[in-house]
């Protein structure tokens, strides 16, 4: 009972103290009528058949047998309405057996005798009920053994009782038997069983209705994870069928409309005609460019593979600034900075292209005024080269400016928003550079632009070997030490690993889907500002809006 007691403060569940509770009230109920037949202070008379008859135990049963069934009812699946009625049972059988015992033979002792064993197995049946629900949602073999013998010694022991009543009533020979099994059975019912059902870390009924609840939500999740993934299988097996076949004829309609707006040699057109073929040529491009995006975000998650190539990023950047530049409006400067002693850098030169062409594209797009510039430099441990893009655009709000790195996600995703794109740019950017092993950031206020910063190591952690001898040679010539770039004590003495050359069939190579440009060249001019960089400035002309095989972010 102690133990009992201690339960109420430590449980860590209402259920589970609910359940010390009332083992501890069954305890003490019986322990307190046993107190009182030893010390002589319990009311003993004679019953009609000249038996011992104690009332208190009879006050007693009366509350500790229907607790015993209601916290048997807490681990099953009774409703209220079976566990009312096997508790009623329960107080027809006590009361009806005390009757029959004050009651002199005769018909109606029998009439109460048989009403009391009727109630009696009425109540027994009810309680097999009860365990045998527990044991089958039982968690583990411990608690379903457990259960199994409180079955098998309620069976027992609640039939001592009839058997000891009966006895006691059967006359001389056999009355002395009676008391000893009512106390056996009493011991035995009220305290082993009670302890049985408390420390067997049995779960109740609402216990298992949450658990049951979590196991179904869980199996909701799994299943809808499986759907989810079935889902993005088949629409990357639909983006890319449809993809190539939107290709192909896209090819076609360019080639072609370029060939026409150049007449063949035939005498050339009128003014209006050579414009609606550019605008063609021009919009098929643009929609070329929005396929190629939407393949390459599916590639990226994919895996994307990188052909290894040497990569002179300031090339890249006058090559995508050529192409992009009649993207700009007229109001807008172009600025390329580019540093003097640059090396070239171990990347995928297609990829890097299509990084750069995405960010510029949105640089471009989303400016109406100001400048674009864009800085090439290497970093002080001359390890990285740093492309920073910066404009003096609309900008973008800081809450949504990790949002834009997400596929499908502009800044305004309304249907009236300004500017068009698919919202794929930032996102394909950001899975090439991670695969370029570099790194992407974005800074915006709204009203102040938006900077961009790539950084990309200029070596691969595993490069072709076949690129170890002329990188080295460049990387020489713009004055920088190839020893202290490939050295294993530098890169411990940073915490990092030192790159290494390896076969070139131990490197996964490959292409990648690119995209085309509307045509058109700006004037650039590249005065000489400092000793260490070039400075290309370029008033571009009011261009077509499609721009660098991607749309914007």
């Amino acid at each position: 009972m102690v133990l009992n007691m201690l339960s109420v403060f430590y449980e860590e569940t209402q259920d589970k103290r609910q359940l010390a509770l009332l083992s501890m009230l069954i305890k003490g109920l019986s322990w307190h009528c046993d107190y009182l037949i030893v010390t002589g202070k319990a009311v003993v008379v004679y019953d009609a058949y000249g038996a011992l008859l104690l009332p208190s135990r009879y006050v007693q049963w009366s509350c500790t047998t229907p607790t015993m069934l209601f916290t048997i009812s807490k681990i099953s699946d009774f409703n209220d309405a079976e566990v009312a009625f096997t508790m009623a049972a329960d107080f027809v059988m006590i009361v009806t057996g005390f009757v029959s015992a004050m009651t002199p033979p005769g018909v109606m002792s029998v009439v109460f005798v048989n009403t009391s064993f009727i109630a009696f197995y009425i109540v027994l049946y009810q309680l097999y009920r009860m365990l045998a629900s527990a044991m089958s949602e039982a968690s583990s073999a411990h608690a379903r053994n457990g259960l199994n013998i409180t079955l098998v010694s309620s069976a027992v022991i609640w039939h001592l009782f009839p058997l000891g009543w009966c006895l006691a009533r059967m006359g001389p020979s056999v009355e002395w038997l009676g008391e000893p099994l009512q106390l056996t059975a009493n011991f035995g019912a009220k305290v082993v069983f009670s302890s049985c059902i408390l420390y067997n870390n049995y779960v109740t009924l609402q216990q298992r209705r949450v658990q049951a609840q979590l196991a179904q939500e869980h199996a909701d999740r799994i299943r809808m994870v499986a759907d989810l993934q079935s889902s993005l299988r088949h629409k990357d097996e639909f983006i890319s069928v449809i993809g190539h076949e939107l290709r192909t004829p896209l090819n076609a309609v360019i080639k072609l409309s370029s060939a026409i707006a150049g007449n063949f040699g035939v005498p050339a057109y009128s003014a209006r005609h050579r414009l609606w073929m550019e605008t063609i040529t021009c919009s098929a491009r643009h929609l070329l460019g929005i396929i190629n995006d939407i393949i390459t975000m599916k590639a990226a998650r994919s895996g994307i593979h990188l052909k290894q190539e040497l990569v002179h990023m300031g090339a890249a950047v006058a090559h995508v600034l050529r192409v992009l530049t009649p993207m700009a409006q007229r109001d807008v400067v172009v600025e390329k900075i580019v540093a003097k002693t640059l090396p070239p850098i171990v990347a995928d030169e297609r990829r890097v292209i299509q990084v750069l062409s995405n960010i510029l594209s949105n640089a471009l797009k989303f400016t109406e005024h100001g400048k674009v510039c864009v800085r090439v430099r290497m970093d002080k441990a001359n390890r990285h080269v740093v492309v920073k893009v910066q404009d003096t655009g609309c900008g973008i709000p800081k809450d949504d400016v990790d949002a834009l790195m997400q596929p499908f996600r502009q800044a305004d995703m309304t249907v009236r928003r300004k500017y068009g794109g698919t919202g794929l740019g930032l996102s394909i950017a950001q899975q090439l550079v991670h695969t370029h092993h570099g790194t992407i950031t974005l800074e915006s206020a709204v009203g102040s632009g938006t900077t961009v910063v790539v950084t990309l190591p200029v070596l691969q952690p595993q490069t072709v070997d076949a690129l170890q001898a002329p990188f080295a040679a460049e990387y020489a010539a713009a004055g920088l030490s190839y020893e202290a770039l490939v050295s294993p004590a530098a890169a411990a003495a940073r915490g990092e690993r030192p790159p290494v050359f390896v076969p070139a069939d131990a490197v996964q190579v490959g292409g990648g889907a690119g995209g085309g440009g509307c045509g058109g060249r700006a004037p650039v001019r590249t005065p000489q500002e400092t000793p260490r960089s070039s400075l290309d400035r370029a008033r571009a002309p009011h261009g077509c809006s499609g721009g660098g095989g991607s749309s914007a972010a």
